[in-house]
């Protein structure tokens, strides 16, 4: 597995010596890097993350303690990998550098070489740990996220909610006439028009929510924080996106789902329970099936 063509070297380190070290020692290197020099902790949360480009942070003992005080606001490790650099043998305290992927250098021992190569190590683990990631996490055909995820983000979704107390909402789509495109179109046609009716979805949501695939033509958008209005203003967009024909293959088609939502306020809180937010979101699409368009049918849980 190569490295990426190009990518970004961030350099968080407050020895100045470790830092022209490394700007002139990486310039010697066959590595396609682009070096940000003198990165400063607020400065990294900023740049970290941008997914246009491939990026590995390189951090000195001494800028790894402040960043270690500061894991306790994490909820999850940084989606970036690190290299860190310590002033001794010992790095067992590397393992707690709150990065996706890390791995650590003694200083003593450090070389040109070993720089290198531990560079392009740390960028292949990530790439592969990522890869990984996806195919456990996230349908292959969509890329919506699967089951497992869904259960995950929908567990934490609920247990934010009732933290905070904010609302939470849930909307089931169920794809109408999907089984005659199959039959007349091909199955490879139905495929498309699934990746496109999850793209449309994401296109209409926003990042914090989660469009899940249950299985077959059947979708799940999980929508934190959001209240009854925003629930159905967010079936509206869907809806008006939904209404532009699609072309597929120079076929012109309209992709039809029944919708079923469900939303807890934070007065309710006894309803953010998995089970119940998923019946009663499959009873709503339920009842939505029978309707002439809109097949769309919401309501507000209250306390059983």
């Amino acid at each position: 597995m190569a490295v990426p063509k190009k990518f970004d070297v961030l350099l968080v380190c407050q020895n100045s010596k470790v830092t022209t070290w490394l700007d002139a020692s990486l310039q010697l290197t066959k590595l396609p890097i682009n070096i940000i020099e003198a990165v400063s902790l607020s400065e990294l949360f900023t740049l970290v993350g941008d997914v246009s480009h491939q990026q590995i942070v390189i951090l000195d003992q001494a800028a790894c303690s402040p960043l270690l005080e500061k894991q306790v606001i994490f909820n999850k490790a940084i989606d970036a990998p690190a290299l860190v650099l310590s002033d001794s043998f010992n790095t067992k305290f590397a393992e707690k550098i709150p990065f996706s992927t890390v791995d650590a250098i003694p200083l003593p021992a450090l070389t040109l070489n070993l720089l290198e190569h531990t560079i392009r190590s740390v960028l292949k683990d990530y790439i592969y740990t990522n890869k990984l990631t996806k195919l456990a996490h996230y349908d292959p055909l969509t890329g919506a996220a699967n089951r497992l995820l869904f259960n995950d983000r929908l567990g934490e979704s609920i247990k934010r909610a009732k933290r905070y107390n904010e609302p939470l909402s849930l909307v089931y789509f169920d794809l109408d006439e999907f089984k005659p495109v199959n039959d007349t179109y091909g199955h490879h046609v139905g495929d498309i028009l699934l990746k496109k009716f999850v793209q449309i979805i994401k296109q209409q949501v926003r990042e914090s929510d989660t469009v899940a695939r249950m299985g077959g033509d059947e979708f799940v958008l999980i929508l934190p924080n959001t209240h009854f209005s925003g629930l159905n203003d967010t079936t509206e967009k869907i809806q008006s996106a939904l209404k532009l024909p699609q072309k597929i293959n120079g076929i012109s088609i309209e992709i039809k789902t029944s919708i079923g939502g469900v939303c807890v306020d934070r007065h309710h809180q006894e309803a953010l329970d998995k089970a119940i937010l998923l019946r009663y979101a499959d009873e709503c699409v339920y009842k939505a099936k029978k309707l002439t368009a809109p097949r769309v049918v919401i309501k507000m849980l209250e306390s059983e």
